[in-house]
């Protein structure tokens, strides 16, 4: 069930566009000693996470993971066995067997470096978050406007989306080292579903190399 769980959720942050990087059409799974650890990316945004594995060979691969999804859904609970047969990347549970098509895993994107300072988001401002980014543009052409602009202050913290037609603000008292920012809407909607898991998000922020990432649990979520 957790691979499964954390596979949906990667699909997620998978590009769906043409791209001369095919690969970020798939998902990247990496084996190492006794742990599994899922990367997918649209360059953008990034997910990542690790879960627990009984690994017998180390090794990396990327897959087409819609379709891995598509055969995962019709199994029933319980563990499934990975391996690489001929060139395709087999699912077993059971008599029940899947092979998926494989990208070029050394054209597959680095995971970005984020040194910056961290601050914790409690679940009362997450909670108050979708009265924010519903008014956040969804046009990408105007992409400033399809973030949350945060401004820090004395008094608090101002949230503050707009499409350019509607006009949301929050003011929430934070951390006063916070700084004025502008994060990504989007990724804020992914935060808050996620955040209802019961487990601490924590926000790290690099203004400087204009990245933000979200950890929850043993889940981090890049964005530029």
């Amino acid at each position: 069930e957790v691979f499964e769980d954390r596979l949906q959720l990667s699909s997620r942050f998978v590009s769906s566009r043409v791209s001369a990087v095919q690969s970020i059409q798939g998902a990247r799974i990496e084996a190492e000693d006794s742990s599994l650890m899922l990367t997918t990316t649209n360059l953008g945004d990034s997910f990542h996470t690790k879960m627990s594995a009984d690994v017998d060979e180390p090794g990396v691969v990327v897959f087409d993971i819609k379709k891995a999804l598509e055969f995962i859904n019709f199994l029933e609970a319980g563990p499934l066995e990975l391996s690489l047969e001929e060139n395709q990347l087999k699912i077993k549970q059971g008599k029940n067997q899947g092979f998926f098509s494989l990208y070029e895993a050394d054209d597959f994107p680095e995971l970005p470096t984020l040194d910056g300072k961290t601050f914790p988001l409690d679940q009362a401002l997450l909670d108050k978050m979708p009265y924010v980014y519903f008014s956040a543009s969804k046009d990408e052409t105007r992409p400033v406007m399809t973030g949350i602009y945060v401004t820090n202050s004395e008094d608090g913290a101002f949230f503050v989306s707009t499409d350019g037609f509607r006009l949301s603000l929050l003011q929430q008292k934070i951390d006063s080292s916070f700084p004025n920012t502008l994060l990504p809407a989007a990724i804020f909607q992914e935060i808050v579903k996620l955040s209802k898991r019961g487990e601490a998000v924590v926000l790290t922020l690099s203004p400087e190399d204009r990245l933000v990432k979200f950890t929850i649990g043993d889940i981090d979520i890049y964005s530029r």
